[in-house]
């Protein structure tokens, strides 16, 4: 029992450095790094209410769906809440999907850097999702970690 207590105190601190944060125009930004991306990504999803509105910044292939949503992911194993993107593409996927406004989509698979505000959307069937309102999205000539998991 305390080696389970300790593992889980040692994850939090490890959580908690790696989400870096840093003040933005009087806001918060959640930068997520190379490491635990899959683990940052649950845990915004799992916490709404503590992110929405705040600013957020990570890397992922830029793909649009055949309905024209757009999404910043990566890839994953068929686990940990990617089965609603599963669906839309030929993976499963872990991210969040992208409204650009005025923001110029790159090219479908481009790795880009999305910096942006994280607002809820409300579905018909009563479920709620973040999706990133886009700031800034450009494409980076250097990829990171295209595959992600636990």
């Amino acid at each position: 029992m305390k080696k389970m207590i300790a593992v889980i105190a040692v994850l939090i601190l490890v959580l908690a450095l790696a989400v870096v944060t840093t003040g933005c125009a009087g806001q918060e930004t959640v930068e997520i790094r190379e490491r635990f991306f899959l683990t940052h990504v649950l845990n915004i999803r799992a916490n709404m209410e503590s992110y929405e509105g705040r600013r957020i910044q990570y890397e992922g292939f830029f793909l649009t769906a055949d309905d024209g949503r757009h999404f910043v992911v990566r890839y994953t194993d068929d686990c940990c809440g990617s089965e609603s993107k599963a669906a839309v593409f030929d993976r499963p996927v872990i991210g969040f999907e992208i409204y650009l406004g005025r923001t110029i989509a790159p090219e479908h698979g481009s790795w880009v850097e999305i910096e942006g505000q994280l607002r809820r959307q409300r579905f018909d069937s009563g479920e709620e999702e973040l999706y990133v309102w886009a700031i800034s999205l450009q494409t980076l000539s250097e990829q990171g970690e295209g595959f992600v998991s636990q």
